[in-house]
């Protein structure tokens, strides 16, 4: 990934990287925190959990 011309990959955290991945410039993880505890806690009280998607920027 270093060696190519991609600026950027972009993960989430769902599952860890590899230390090669973890070492590379080029990876940047995003973590899935917020989104899955705000889902969690729309389905706990029956909101709805499609809007959460749209409110995203």
């Amino acid at each position: 990934i270093n060696a190519s011309d991609m600026d950027e990959v972009v993960v989430t955290n769902t599952i860890p990287l590899s230390d090669a991945a973890a070492a590379c410039d080029k990876i940047r993880q995003l973590s899935v925190a917020h989104i899955l505890g705000e889902s969690i806690r729309r389905i706990t009280v029956s909101d709805s959990v499609s809007s959460l998607f749209s409110e995203i920027d």
